[in-house]
């Protein structure tokens, strides 16, 4: 009998060290996040610039131009969290078969159709037999365009004509100079046109003639995180969405502030245009059930379009977060 004891006890102090061991393994030192320049960004920018901590970690932010790199780091699963375009995150949710969750929505539509105050553009309508640019092939803003156009009976080459040969940079100063007349651009872009030629104006917001179709909201930007990070650490995550939620509505209600704050990050590279743009960028903190049926919607309108921009089919339930 004593014998079975010290062997019970031996067993119960193996249990308690591994256990032990289990939890230091899995103690939380640092977080990388990584955002992207312009609107996405734009959310959690009070958080990068106070370097904020949560429950006490050291949060290591890094902001990079373009998405590319911070595909490739999600894809390696080299990320702890990622501010990315929507559909950004469903590409990644379905290539690593589960490893990101989204945790909530951060921006809302950032296109807009300019053109000159002269020009009579009312409605998308009175977009009929011109000629548009739109930069970017097989990109978010051409199948958000196409989608408005096919459900008011326009079709690129028959009585429209869309132009893909430029970025967003080149159509904006093309637009300036008067060299074109009619581009789809996405903030801070729309505001910069405006603002450098007097003549320009925003004519039609996108996001409103999608919500017109879909009654829904047009998703555009959102954060996602490691689903083990989530799992292991679900107390860290809810911390975090509630201070990218305070960072959101600390953005949206101090834009003087906000907007020297992006420009010091270089998020956007000028603290007036960054102070004219907040308010067209759609800075937002959308979760659970209203998350998750607008971004249905989307990828649902986005797979019949083209289901690799997507990865390939819409992602199933679990890709959203619960608190």
């Amino acid at each position: 009998m004593n014998k079975i004891k010290i062997l019970l006890a031996i067993l119960t102090l193996i249990f308690v060290i591994t256990a032990c061991s289990q939890v230091k393994e899995a103690k939380l030192e640092s977080i990388s996040v990584a955002t992207l320049k312009g609107p996405t960004s734009m959310g959690i920018s009070k958080m990068i610039f106070d370097k904020e901590k949560v429950d006490g970690l050291d949060i290591n932010y890094e902001i990079y131009a373009t998405p590319d790199l911070v595909v490739t780091k999600l894809l390696n699963n080299e990320i702890d969290i990622a501010a990315v375009p929507t559909n950004v995150a469903a590409n990644i949710y379905n290539k690593t078969e589960g490893k990101y969750k989204i945790l909530d929505v951060n921006t809302l539509n950032v296109l807009y159709v300019v053109a000159p105050k002269s020009m009579n553009i009312k409605s998308i309508i009175d977009l009929k037999d011109s000629t548009i640019e739109v930069s970017g092939k097989k990109t978010v803003p051409e199948y958000v365009f196409n989608y408005v156009l096919d459900k008011n009976a326009l079709k690129d080459g028959e009585n429209i004509k869309l132009d893909y040969s430029i970025d967003h940079t080149t159509s904006a100063q093309k637009l300036i100079t008067g060299k074109s007349k009619i581009a789809i651009l996405p903030q801070p872009f729309a505001t910069l046109v405006t603002m450098k030629n007097k003549d320009l104006e925003v004519k039609i917001n996108l996001g409103d003639e999608w919500t017109k179709l879909t009654n829904t909201d047009l998703p555009m930007g959102c954060i996602v995180a490691k689903t083990e990070l989530i799992e292991n650490h679900k107390k860290f995550i809810n911390d975090f969405m509630s201070k990218t939620k305070e960072s959101s509505k600390w953005v949206n209600k101090n834009i003087d502030e906000a907007s020297i704050i992006i420009k010091d990050l270089g998020i956007l590279t000028d603290e007036s245009i960054a102070k004219a743009a907040i308010p067209y960028c759609s800075i937002v903190y959308i979760d659970g059930k209203d998350m998750k049926a607008s971004l249905d919607k989307f990828y649902g309108i986005l797979e019949g379009i083209d289901k690799d921009s997507i990865g390939g089919k819409v992602p199933d339930e679990n890709i959203y977060y619960k608190k």
